[in-house]
């Protein structure tokens, strides 16, 4: 291992070659897959086979006391940790890796890689971690999932962006690569709709896919069985006509159509329902938006020989649980799982579609195995480890191989490969080797009352080697808006700040997810107003606090949170010295348009009602680019040209508003997408950041 941080690792949890001291992101699910939260009748397909593991001790497992303390670092505050500067390519010094998954029988991993532009596979031997092939995606797409079909075949979708009929519009397909024979094969017509990767049944064997798939965008899907092997899409095979008004098919565990859903012009969406494969159609529900009826149809499972399956459902303090529910009558039924005080936010699932884990959030991502194994195993890997995050991601069908993932707040974290039968925990990489974790700041959470009296969570993170007295301070507002948050998790950008020497405050203002379905719709029809308010109440708590000095306080953010920046100096410029914006939202209007084609009609139409609420709502009253006359306050805008979730255009249209109005911004274009990929874009931003903050809000 290389770097500081790699050594902070104990070389007896295992030792590799610099060549394997790389690794994936901190973004990991137990089996390469999360279960889908979804709206409105939404499903996932099955992660991973029930298999019993064998019990350990923590001590069996766990590193020696020095290595376990050296995994963690010091943690003095000794003047020497405090005064050195960790350099801002430390932390855009992201691995070339992405995410990882074993395959089924536990013999190979397959790792997804980030070379410069393209986009690649790494296959190793899970044993060895032996380099075994390296698969060539190509370049100016994304891969947007990837899966074993069996323990030779990986089925992955790719994404990109086209253009059809002047408008941006999101188009996927599916592709097999067939790891013995080293061949990639398309999966589906020479001709079809934009949505081409819609899997809904994986043969157990690996021999086919069912695909929810449309030969023209003016018709409606049917359900293909496409083989995986080499005779094409002339091989596939009609098991499901399409009928009107089903966008979207669902199967059962063995591969029977049960269930189709789609929007009716009416606003509503229509479902229909069958028991069996030689049973009638019927239509089981007419779901208007966001009622409680549409809330009970969050289904995640349909069994073969019955119509009871199971959904996450609102119960006690309308926190979702999973229930078990009627398809042919649309009615819940008994309670199988609820986490106390806590909405079950994903499920994770066997083969055969039945509940293994459940995810929540409070502070932290936590997990629940409902297989007391398996419970124990995560029991025994989090006392074993030193960080206070440990999730399972993968692991072989038999349970005797398992890719474990752990980190925290203030460590960006490691991935490990588990044997339960040798009790073997081997270090595989670690995520930003060259940072020192004793060097890192503790972002703790707090909570503060807005001014209407919704209580408020936040994390507040101090820079280490300061009082924590009238300290300059950046609010960092997440993106979303809706239905995302912060958490108690390691964040480079958060990082960066505090070893500036800000403080940095991360509130979940209304609108937030993991607290409600109430919380999450006070944010409704609020941006720019409510929403904003809980940034401005923020910040009076930090001063009233003593925290910070407020003087000295900048808002910075991506996506929303630039926008909610850009906002901010603005609307209260009397309040913030300065705002930094990477990829914000800057007039309302032209990004409503343009997510009516990136989103469909269904998620569009909800999005909306999110951003303008129930009532009158003017965008143009609170988009910044429309409202640039009043700015008086310096800012720093940055976008990237490929950004497909907020297009480049938002940022010119500002940048041309601006110099109408005589107003001057700092401006940084990179060649990136929304979110950074290349390392030395990532970095750019933070030293335009670190010298943009230095010049408008100096630390010291």
């Amino acid at each position: 291992m290389s770097g500081k941080g790699a050594a902070q690792r104990s070389e007896a949890i295992g030792s590799l070659s610099a060549q394997y001291s790389r690794l994936v992101s901190t973004s990991f699910d137990q089996n390469g897959e999360w279960g889908m939260t979804g709206r409105t009748v939404s499903f996932a397909l099955a992660l991973f086979a029930i298999a019993s593991a064998q019990a350990s001790s923590a001590q069996d497992i766990a590193p020696t006391q020095t290595e376990a303390e050296a995994a963690v670092g010091s943690g003095t505050n000794s003047q020497e940790n405090q005064s050195q500067i960790i350099p801002t390519s430390a932390f855009a010094a992201r691995d070339e890796f992405g995410d990882a998954r074993l395959s089924p029988d536990g013999l190979r991993i397959v790792v997804r890689k980030n070379a410069g532009k393209r986009v690649q596979f790494a296959f190793y031997d899970a044993a060895t971690l032996e380099l075994l092939n390296s698969v060539d995606i190509g370049t100016g797409i994304e891969v947007n999932w990837f899966r074993w079909a069996n323990n030779n075949r990986l089925v992955y979708s790719v994404g990109w962006v086209a253009r059809y009929n002047e408008r941006r519009q999101s188009v996927s397909r599916l592709f097999v690569y067939d790891f013995e024979k080293n061949e990639k094969r398309y999966i589906g017509f020479p001709e079809q709709g934009f949505i081409g990767d819609d899997v809904i049944f994986t043969d157990p064997a690996g021999e086919y896919v069912l695909l929810d798939v449309n030969q023209s965008i003016y018709q409606w899907p049917d359900v293909w069985r496409f083989p995986l092997d080499a005779s094409g899409h002339e091989a596939a095979v009609k098991v499901q006509k399409g009928r009107e008004a089903v966008s979207d098919w669902i199967a059962d565990e063995t591969g029977v159509v049960r269930m189709g859903y789609g929007p009716l012009r009416s606003g509503r969406t229509f479902v229909t329902y069958r028991s069996g494969q030689n049973d009638d159609w019927k239509r089981v529900a007419r779901l208007k938006y966001r009622s409680d009826e549409a809330e009970n149809w969050n289904i995640y499972s349909i069994f073969s020989g019955t119509d009871i399956g199971y959904a996450l459902i609102p119960g006690e303090e309308e926190h979702e649980a999973i229930y078990e529910f009627d398809y042919s009558t649309g009615e819940p039924g008994a309670l199988i799982y609820r986490e106390p005080g806590q909405a079950i936010e994903a499920i994770g699932r066997d083969r055969d579609g039945r509940p293994i884990t459940v995810y929540y959030s409070d502070d932290r991502s936590r997990i629940r195995w409902l297989d007391p194994a398996m419970e124990r195993v995560q029991s025994q890997l989090e006392k074993a480890l030193p960080s206070p995050q440990v999730r399972i991601i993968s692991r072989s069908d038999d349970g005797q191989r398992m890719l474990v993932w752990s980190g925290g707040e203030n460590d960006p974290g490691a991935l490990y490969v588990y044997t339960p039968e040798d009790r073997h925990l081997a270090l595989l990489a670690s995520v930003r080797p060259d940072l020192d974790h004793s060097l890192l700041a503790t972002p703790k959470a707090i909570t503060y009352t807005a001014r209407d009296g919704t209580e408020i969570h936040a994390y507040l993170t101090l820079p280490k080697g300061r009082d924590a007295n009238d300290l300059p301070l950046i609010l960092l507002p997440h993106g979303g808006p809706f239905g995302i948050r912060d958490m108690l998790e390691y964040n480079d950008e958060v990082q960066v700040l505090a070893s500036r020497g800000y403080a940095v405050l991360q509130p979940n203002y209304r609108g937030s997810g993991g607290y409600g379905d109430a919380f999450e719709k006070l944010g409704e029809g609020q941006i720019g107003k409510a929403m904003q308010d809980d940034l401005d109440d923020a910040m009076d708590w930090a001063v009233a606090q003593g925290f910070a000095d407020p003087g000295r306080v900048c808002v910075v953010g991506a996506s929303y949170g630039g926008y909610a920046a850009l906002w901010a100096v603005i609307r209260n410029p009397e309040r913030y010295r300065c705002a930094a914006s990477w990829a914000g939202v800057t007039d309302w209007k032209k990004q409503l348009r343009y997510d009516r084609d990136y989103l469909g009609r269904q998620l569009y139409e909800e999005f909306q009602v999110q951003i303008e609420g129930e009532g009158d709502f003017s965008l143009t009253a609170v988009s910044p680019a429309r409202q640039i006359a009043t700015l008086d306050r310096p800012v720093l805008i940055a976008h990237g040209k490929d950004d497909r979730r907020v297009p480049f255009d938002q940022y010119q249209y500002m940048v041309e508003q601006a110099a109408k109005a005589g107003k001057s911004l700092e401006t940084l274009e990179l060649d990136e997408g929304h979110s950074f990929k290349e390392s030395e874009n990532e970095q750019a931003w933070y030293d335009a950041l670190e010298a943009f903050l230095a010049k408008h809000n100096p630390a010291d």
